[in-house]
């Protein structure tokens, strides 16, 4: 396409060009998400850690013992299967215990802050004006202490976004309801 064929349109482009703005803006002038104030899980949170812990130990130990016995290996082949075994399961403890310091949300106005991990740190804020659907889960565990995982699905995603584990069934309830009631006030403005 040449320009020169469509004048009007080399014009409006120019034009649209010279009063387009694009202004810097300076870092410190951003309100920092790591700033607000954080809420942590529920307490009651870490029992069900501890006893998905123990299933998972116990579902190990229950597929290594007849194999152990079984198996035609020498003594120090099986000592070194155990003892690694162990180890794997008492790091897992160990970052689960430290990590669940970590675990933490914060609702806004607009935007729903998660973040978990003490290792590897994750800090996800979710806009409360992209989330298309949410929900509440309770596992058997979770159901035991009252507790729920709020589930938040946003646009252009094909699974869930965020989770966030560790509410009391009441409060997971509540956010649910508050942010569907967010999401529908939004619709009806558009």
């Amino acid at each position: 396409i040449r320009i020169r064929a469509f004048p009007d349109l080399a014009f409006a482009v120019i034009f649209l060009l010279m009063h387009f703005t694009n202004i810097e803006v300076e870092l410190n002038n951003i309100p920092a998400a790591q700033e607000v104030e954080v809420l942590p899980v529920h307490v009651d949170y870490l029992k069900v850690l501890r006893l998905e812990w123990l299933i998972t130990f116990l579902v190990i130990a229950a597929a290594l013992i007849p194999l152990l016995i079984y198996l035609q290996m020498p003594v120090t082949t099986k000592i070194v299967v155990v003892i690694s075994a162990i180890v794997l399961l008492a790091g897992y403890w160990f970052i689960q215990e430290i990590s669940f310091k970590y675990l933490a949300y914060s609702i806004r106005e607009k935007d729903l802050i998660f973040q978990k991990g003490w290792i590897i740190r994750i800090f996800k804020v979710c806009p409360i004006n992209r989330i298309q659907n949410c929900s509440v889960h309770q596992g058997p565990l979770e159901r035991k202490f009252n507790l729920a995982t709020l589930i938040l699905y946003t646009a252009g995603s094909q699974g869930a976004d965020l989770k966030i584990p560790g509410l009391t069934d009441d409060e997971a309830n509540r956010l649910r309801e508050f942010i569907l009631q967010k999401i529908n006030n939004e619709n009806e403005v558009i």
